[in-house]
């Protein structure tokens, strides 16, 4: 227990990184979306204001556990609709520098989000505990980080695998699903219960905690519970279980408090929507500055190419190239390779002399046309043979550069304009076509070579089995992010399998992919 109340008392501080700053974090709300094997996809989005000097990084102290954090979804928005990545660098004893990347900085207001995975059964933040008058529950009992500054505001939003019927929730349907919370909950925090929409048409059951004007190193643990039969957990080895052996507490007799009457509910909505306006008008430049974003942590994201709402109407990502324009079209991941193979043997740079085992021959020492291209070739060793690792370090970071491309594109326009490209096109570069590539434009170009073998395999996708690839590199995107082979620390609700939340990507790179190839591109 006492392990388990260490991770409430926590602490961010501001990097003074330049003389005469004057940083203040205004407001914070955090989403936890958890999973039935005790872990839960956590995002952090915090607005702070430099009002004197420039920003450029802060501390993030006290994240409890250890966090594996998803640099994809870790970014500022700043002033001039500018949105930086963010550099985070692990200081040991549970500290971080979350620098803005590129030696970026701002003055004025600018918004902040963290997202990282976190194993909260494990440190028995959620877990299983008996009551004697309830019987089994699942318990929820975790804190978000303390700051140092005074809040307008603080907001945590938990989203359960529970599915629900809609998006408004009653206090009836909480009553009869047994949900209980410790009293103090309901006397220091507004409390609201709705269903959250998933991207595969469900809703999940969500509560919403909020405080308003909180004052400096106010910790905010929330304590509730359900029927273990309605929050069926599973928990990973080693983290807490019900025979309190590992860190489980069951709650006190006569702790618990049932869910508040409609009375109360009626007059706490009435409250949030009052709240709620004002925070509106009270912030009404920062709202016009960030006007249409629609922040990930507000929905489950699906497991595909994640695009923030910054996305302008009708505008196509320019100047794509075929492997990430057959990305974006949801190609499988062997399929893309194969393409890029012909490809490439069409422009007489490589032979292709297997699929299974893939092995290629090499036969100009000339660079690659594209730098991607080039890219791809060092996948492979002397000898012609795939080396997985780095395969999976080059899909890696075309889906990260693919991303920061589409980001504010039109994804459905985008993927339009480049199906009806390589649809176009596909007889371009076919063995014995008659068309020449000369006096085509740069992005024209590389389609000449890629439209027919982008065809032939959307069409034929059985060859995928037949291409000798590593299991986890053998399907689509989705699965490429959710594979145990690369993406052992990903942090996604069962859904996430059929596309119905947040599948995670890179951040299990600086965990333990990173660690693993350090060692073999070294000894390359």
């Amino acid at each position: 227990m006492i392990r388990r109340l260490l991770c409430f008392y926590m602490v961010v501080m501001v990097s003074v990184t330049a003389a005469g700053l004057d940083a203040k974090l205004v407001s914070v709300e955090i989403d936890v979306v958890l999973r039935p094997d005790g872990k839960a996809d956590i995002f952090y989005e915090m607005e702070w204001v430099a009002a004197a000097g420039e920003m450029h990084a802060f501390y993030f102290e006290g994240a409890g556990g250890r966090p594996v954090f998803n640099l994809d979804l870790c970014y500022a928005d700043l002033p001039g609709n500018r949105r930086v990545a963010l550099d985070i660098e692990d200081l040991g004893g549970d500290r971080y520098d979350v620098v803005l990347a590129g030696g970026e900085g701002f003055s004025g207001r600018a918004y902040y989000l963290l997202n990282y995975g976190a194993d909260l059964g494990l440190y028995g933040n959620v877990g299983i505990t008996e009551s004697t008058d309830y019987g089994e529950l699942f318990y929820f009992d975790w804190a978000p980080v303390d700051w140092e500054y005074d809040l307008d505001h603080r907001t945590v939003r938990v989203i359960f695998p529970i599915t629900v019927d809609g998006s408004e929730v009653s206090p009836a349907y909480m009553d009869d699903l047994g949900f209980l919370t410790e009293p103090y909950v309901n006397e220091q925090y507004l409390i609201e219960y709705y269903g959250t929409a998933g991207e595969d048409g469900n809703y999940y059951l969500s509560i919403r905690l909020h405080q308003e004007y909180v004052p400096a190193r106010s910790p905010m643990r929330i304590q509730f519970y359900l029927p273990s039969s309605v929050m069926k957990i599973e928990l990973t080895q080693g983290a807490a279980s019900s025979d309190g052996s590992s860190r489980v507490a069951a709650p006190p007799p006569g702790a618990l408090s049932a869910v508040i009457s409609p009375v109360v509910l009626i007059l706490v909505t009435v409250l949030f929507a009052f709240l709620y306006y004002r925070k509106h008008r009270r912030f009404a430049a920062a709202v016009e500055m960030i006007e249409g974003i629609k922040w990930a942590g507000d929905n489950w994201v699906p497991p595909k190419l994640v695009v923030g709402s910054y996305q302008v109407p009708g505008k196509v990502a320019e100047d794509l190239h075929p492997a990430e324009a057959a990305l974006l079209l949801e190609m499988p991941l062997s399929l893309l390779a194969a393409m890029m193979i012909d490809a490439l043997e069409a422009q007489s740079i490589i032979r292709k002399i297997s699929l299974s085992p893939l092995k290629i021959e090499i036969l100009s020492a000339e660079k690659a046309k594209h730098e991607i291209e080039e890219r791809f070739l060092r996948c492979f060793d002397p000898g012609g043979l795939v080396l997985s690792g780095l395969l999976s370090d080059f899909f890696e970071e075309l889906i990260k550069e693919l991303q920061e491309k589409i980001w504010d594109c039109d994804l459905d326009a985008t993927k339009k304009h480049y199906r009806d490209l390589l649809e176009s096109q596909r007889d371009a570069g076919r063995p014995g076509s008659s068309e020449e590539p000369s006096g085509r434009s740069t992005l024209y170009y590389p389609y000449y070579y890629y439209s027919h073998p982008w065809y032939f395999y959307s069409h034929h996708r059985e060859y995928a089995s037949q291409i000798g690839l590593p299991r986890e590199l053998s399907g689509g995107y989705q699965d490429f992010m959710s594979s145990s082979s690369c993406f052992q620390g990903c942090y996604s609700p069962p859904a996430a399998l059929t596309g119905g939340v947040n599948a995670c990507y890179s951040a299990c790179h600086n965990a333990c992919h990173s660690a693993c190839h350090s060692a073999c591109h070294s000894a390359c």
